[in-house]
């Protein structure tokens, strides 16, 4: 926590339980395949071991036989040695680490598992009366209950007619819930019948209900509640553009430019930089004069993670700003708004880092002067659809770009290929990395000018087939997340995007190998 240890912070050839060390390999007999221990800790048959071997890693094996002074033992005491049956491979003073304890799963294993599970007893009144349902009435051994009943209207008995024990047979069938029939009390009109599955699904909503009423014990307490001192007023609707903004985050002045002459309306300009190096100001200074020069408004973008020794230089920093007068300053830190609403004449804009999820939300961020604000990217397009609606400032969604997904102090490069833990980093990002999952999917690792590591989404967002209608329900602004896009990809982008928001251009299918992300899934 207080230093940057590096690769030291967490293993890169293990990802599972590494055990216990218990001992080295004292003596060797090859031709046997077997080796005498001398332990550090207590060791016992059927324990699970890997040996940490020189050549290939780990060697496991399972303790299958204990001898100790020519003897089969159970278990053998810290300090002994002991001689057990190895695989191949196995060194002179390899270390050996236990990674399954026999004696302490058998002991945990009293009480988890099928054999150890204490049921809850229950008794179970069933009534069966001619021309009505059949009612199921479960009570433990608490007084809490629980009810259920047949939708079929319990008839005459054709065949067979209902018994205690056909009841019981069917009642007590309660092994996946956490109950036992202790007893049963039958109370029901001679030769009349209930289909079993009737029973059956009589049985299964008595527990639910009883289930439903031990629980409500355990929940929270009730409060009244207190009465606000002010009304919830909606806030009056703001008058919609029809036609929405491509907005295009752009990290360096090149990307800038490439995005304006493929048509962007509005450039965001800065922010987390996916480059190791600070922006210098000059830059700001430079995307200005080209928004004026394209007649396009433009934007400066914030870090989503401020420290607080930082605050001084972003107090430097929007004393800049506040001379190049942006049309806006997106802010993706709390703390940062704090400290912009200092300097006069500065446009804020509520970032989607900020979590902006309800319309309470979007009346707070207006409450403390934003002017807009970008919609979380974990949002329905039906939920979109609704804060479009009703939001008091104008919207804006990211429909295009890797959706980040971890933002970190630990940076994977710098630690396992640029000896972070020796005090400098020597990696200096290189080249570009990635982390792979079981199926080979790619997630591209950036970091940015503060070192911090940045994990994008295997695939980009791409939502250029529903751009239009998101247009039509009221979102304001369009942004693509130029970032991880060379300049030719970002005009290439634009220019496509433009084309289809004007009518030029029909689009059947969203850009391949994209995702949608949770526009129409959720984040459950």
């Amino acid at each position: 926590l207080l230093e940057r240890p590096g690769r030291e912070m967490m293993s890169d050839r293990r990802p599972n339980n590494r055990g216990v060390l218990v001992g080295r390999v004292v003596k060797l007999d090859k031709a046997a395949n077997k080796a005498t221990l001398k332990l550090d800790k207590e060791l016992h048959l059927d324990d699970g071991l890997e040996f940490w071997v020189s050549v290939g890693g780990r060697v496991g094996t399972t303790v299958t036989s204990l001898l100790q002074n020519g003897q089969e033992v159970a278990v053998a005491a810290a300090g002994s040695q002991v001689t057990i049956d190895v695989p191949h491979g196995i060194k002179m003073n390899d270390r050996v680490f236990r990674t399954f304890d026999n004696r302490l799963m058998t002991y945990a294993a009293q009480f988890f598992g099928e054999k150890a599970k204490r049921r809850i007893p229950v008794s179970a009144l069933v009534t069966a009366r001619a021309g009505n349902p059949m009612t199921v009435l479960l009570t433990d051994d608490e007084g809490n209950t629980g009810y259920g009943e047949t939708q079929f209207i319990v008839e005459a008995a054709r065949k067979h007619a209902l018994n205690e024990e056909t009841v019981r047979k069917q009642v007590d069938r309660l092994g996946t819930t956490e109950y036992e029939l202790s007893d049963l009390v039958l109370e029901c009109d001679e030769t009349v019948m209930v289909p079993m599955s009737e029973i059956n699904e009589a049985r299964r909503l008595a527990v639910e209900a009883l289930d439903t009423a031990r629980l409500e014990a355990f929940a929270p307490m009730r409060v009244q509640r207190h009465k606000v001192p002010r009304d919830l007023v909606p806030a009056e609707k703001i008058s919609r553009s029809k036609h929405a903004l491509l907005t295009v985050h752009a990290d360096t002045v090149a990307k800038a430019q490439a995005a304006l002459a493929g048509g962007a309306d509005y450039i965001i300009f800065g922010g987390d930089i996916f480059s190791s190096r600070q922006l210098p100001r000059q830059s700001y200074a430079e995307v200005a004069g080209l928004a004026q020069n394209y007649g396009k408004k433009w934007a400066i973008a914030t870090p989503r993670i401020v420290k607080e020794g930082q605050l001084p230089y972003f107090a430097e920093l929007f004393a800049y700003w506040q001379q190049l007068k942006p049309d806006a300053v997106y802010i993706s830190n709390n703390g940062l708004w704090q400290l912009a609403q200092k300097y006069s004449g500065l446009s804020l804009w509520a970032d989607m880092s900020l979590n902006i999820y309800n319309d309470q939300n979007l009346e707070f961020w207006r409450e403390q002067g934003a002017v807009g604000a970008t919609l979380s990217a974990e949002l329905t397009m039906a939920q979109v659809e609704h804060l479009a609606a009703v939001s008091p400032v104008p919207v804006e969604c990211m429909v295009q770009g890797r959706i980040e997904m971890m933002v970190s102090e630990y940076c994977v490069g710098g630690s396992f290929l640029g000896d972070l833990h020796q005090g400098a980093c020597k990696f200096n990002c290189r080249e570009q990395l990635f982390l792979s999952d079981r199926k080979d999917a790619k997630f591209p690792i950036v970091t940015d000018q503060n070192c911090r590591m940045h994990i994008l989404n295997a695939h980009d967002l791409s939502m250029l087939t529903n751009i239009k209608h998101m247009e039509s329900i009221g979102v304001g602004r369009l942004r693509l997340d130029a970032r991880n896009y060379t300049n030719e990809e970002t005009a290439s982008l634009v220019t496509l995007y433009k084309e289809v928001l004007r009518g030029d251009r029909e689009v059947a299918e969203n850009l391949p190998h994209t995702t949608r992300g949770h526009y129409f899934r959720g984040v459950l």
